[in-house]
């Protein structure tokens, strides 16, 4: 345990250190999107006082009867959604495979076990998905401040889905607990192929698998799970299930993962 805990701590510094570059620049884009979000909401709502709820809320509205395959010839692109969860797939698929290309010489040294080595990627992936998540929640939190608005996590509808107040419960988990399952089991894969082949088409798989979610409205498409349009469609009968999005998660998670290992442990050995 103290070797993962070590490692752990590496990972935090390298990681999180040598890429902080890269967290201001999620900072600023976040703050650009909000900004969008606020001034457009302030034209449609002018006598509305916004509230971080209305903000995080169209971060993860998603689309609604997007599907190519049904020929409806309607299509929409979440600008929001797609450009925050594309800029955290890129920190993922750049960090592991650039630690052990410039440090691989030291796995042995610091941690004397490949399992400890992979699991400490692992858990940095969470901690940077949870991170760029907990930024841009107080970058929302700045903008409503600072725009007069109600800072209070209370639950609106200013989209209009259909839902009420005894979804409360549910909408907490699609916004703040799905995006994290969701994005670790993108992560996991887009880790996997990093590994597999490089970092740029480790990004372009876990790309792939946003862009799949948005034009296919399918129970198969990961990134479906934190869309509330999903959960509460205004244009189509297909309702997806937080259960069955968790276990789905979880199980493309599980494979991303020993298959990243397999791939790892070949080039380390």
């Amino acid at each position: 345990m103290s070797r993962l805990h070590k490692n752990i701590s590496y990972d935090i510094k390298a990681g999180f250190g040598r890429n902080l570059a890269n967290y201001v620049i999620g900072a600023v884009i976040l703050a650009l999107l909000v900004g969008m979000i606020v001034s457009e909401m302030k034209e449609i709502h002018p006598d509305r006082r916004l509230s971080c709820f209305d903000i995080i809320s169209r971060f993860f509205l998603g689309v609604d009867g997007n599907d190519i395959a049904s020929g409806s010839g309607r299509l929409e692109i979440p600008f929001e959604w797609l450009t925050l969860h594309t800029y955290i797939i890129l920190g993922i698929a750049r960090y592991p495979r650039q630690d052990f290309d410039e440090c691989g010489y030291n796995v042995w040294i610091r941690t004397k076990n490949r399992n400890i080595w992979w699991s400490s990627k692992a858990i940095w992936c969470l901690l940077h998905i949870i991170l760029l998540y907990v930024i841009g929640l107080a970058v929302v939190t700045a903008a409503v401040m600072l725009s007069g608005g109600d800072w209070s996590m209370s639950i609106t509808n200013p989209y209009h889905l259909n839902y009420d107040m005894s979804h409360g419960i549910k909408i907490y988990i699609i916004l703040f607990m799905m995006p994290v399952v969701v994005e670790f089991a993108i992560s996991a894969v887009s880790m996997a192929v990093s590994f597999a082949v490089n970092s740029v088409l480790g990004f372009l798989t876990g790309f792939a698998m946003l862009l799949c979610s948005v034009f296919w409205d399918d129970f198969f498409c990961l990134g479906r799970y934190m869309m509330l349009y999903s959960y509460f469609p205004k244009m189509t009968d297909c309702v997806f299930h937080l259960k069955a999005g968790i276990l789905l998660c979880f199980a493309v998670s599980v494979c991303g993962l020993i298959i990243g290992y397999v791939f790892y442990k070949r080039k380390e050995g």
